[in-house]
């Protein structure tokens, strides 16, 4: 089922963990992540209202705060990946 949710925000202590979806629907969408971490941290993208694979969009080792565009409906999400976290604490925050 596809999120309506527009504001996400929650911290990352382990890895395969994400915060989110968003529904970035034709539009600007923000990705913020802070805090002491040794991670990389992955945003990800579906189709909106899809149950396909997420797909990578970017990935960041460090803190960070980037606007999107979105040409279509799109779920995004950000987290550590299996395999991308060492210590520490991702706090992410994404509003669409």
């Amino acid at each position: 089922m596809a999120t309506t949710q527009t504001v996400a925000s929650g911290s990352v202590a382990a890895a395969d963990s994400f915060v989110g979806p968003i529904a970035a629907l034709h539009g600007r969408f923000d990705v913020g992540i802070s805090g002491t971490f040794s991670a990389t941290v992955t945003v990800q993208r579906r189709p909106y209202g899809s149950e396909s694979a997420w797909r990578d969009v970017e990935a960041f080792t460090e803190a960070v705060e980037r606007t999107g565009y979105s040409a279509g409906a799109w779920e995004v999400r950000a987290g550590c990946k299996a395999g991308g976290y060492t210590s520490g604490t991702a706090v992410i925050d994404l509003r669409a």
